[in-house]
């Protein structure tokens, strides 16, 4: 994929090759991710002409005059890389131009030697190239430049290779966060509340209202409007965030229809208060 960073729209500027496939001359761009960084400086470039094919690239080709205002680094490996136009002037003037018809700048290509070395001033002449040398290319930059800052990256694709190794580092669970637990406690909550009759999550015969969102350790103690326990339960599960109530109270009768008060006591983290509730089935 080759990202245009800011957006070539807002500088009047547009990049003709923009696809792997259209720029990877000769199956060595790999998996290195590339960037064109427009700078003051820019760099030295080579100019090339035609000699049928591609294989002017691959000529020992003259040192060209001035400089292209961009440098291209493989920022994966953090190598700079030579640059070659191929200039469409004949003879060539080995300037690197605008066509005035299409408004084209001329196209440019990237190469990068075994040694890897890029120290300018660069040798008078290329030197004679071999394919593998050549990482991509056939870029062409249509209207004005970019502005000095601008970057174009390439992200190429990663595809899995035999010997590839990816290591997840996983972060243990922490069981004793208070901090995150007090946060939390807003997530503490009853179901159904107000229970009505009957309720899907009962079992047999039994009246349920299920406690959520609790944490490892809890005491509730549930009392009438009037300040007098009817029960008190005890949560004390790590992995279990649930407290189910019976709708009974400690003598194990059942409470009558109404509004009851839950205090949930959480030891080092806090506590909370909610309302409860009942409305009893109709008995005939």
């Amino acid at each position: 994929m080759v990202n245009t960073g800011a957006g070539s729209a807002g500088t009047g500027w547009e990049i003709r090759s923009n696809n792997i496939q259209m720029i990877d001359l000769y199956n060595n761009i790999g998996k290195s991710d590339y960037e064109i960084r427009f700078t003051a400086q820019g760099s030295q470039y080579y100019s090339s002409g035609y000699s049928g094919g591609l294989e002017f690239l691959l000529s020992n080709d003259p040192l060209a005059k001035g400089r292209v205002p961009f440098e291209v680094w493989d920022v994966t490996r953090g190598k700079r890389l030579k640059i070659k136009i191929y200039d469409n002037i004949t003879p060539r003037d080995t300037l690197w131009t605008q066509r005035n018809s299409t408004k084209d700048w001329e196209r440019f290509y990237c190469f990068l030697e075994p040694d890897g070395i890029y120290a300018e001033p660069l040798p008078s002449s290329s030197g004679v190239l071999s394919k593998s040398d050549i990482l991509f290319g056939e870029i062409t930059l249509r209207g004005s430049l970019p502005p000095e800052g601008t970057v174009i990256r390439i992200d190429t694709y990663k595809q899995l290779m035999e010997g590839d190794q990816f290591t997840i580092e996983l972060k243990a669970a922490e069981f004793s966060d208070k901090t995150t637990a007090q946060q939390k406690t807003g997530e503490i909550s009853v179901y159904p509340n107000p229970y009505i009759a009957s309720n899907r999550a009962e079992w047999g015969l039994g009246r349920v209202m299920r406690f959520t969102g609790l944490p490892e350790q809890a005491v509730i103690r549930i009392y009438t409007v009037a300040g007098r326990l009817v029960t008190t339960l005890r949560h004390d599960d790590l992995y279990n965030q649930y407290l189910d109530w019976n709708l009974t109270n400690e003598q194990g009768q059942r409470v009558a229809g109404g509004i009851y008060i839950a205090h949930v006591d959480m030891p080092g983290i806090g506590s909370k208060v909610l309302k409860l509730a009942v409305i009893p089935e109709k008995e005939f």
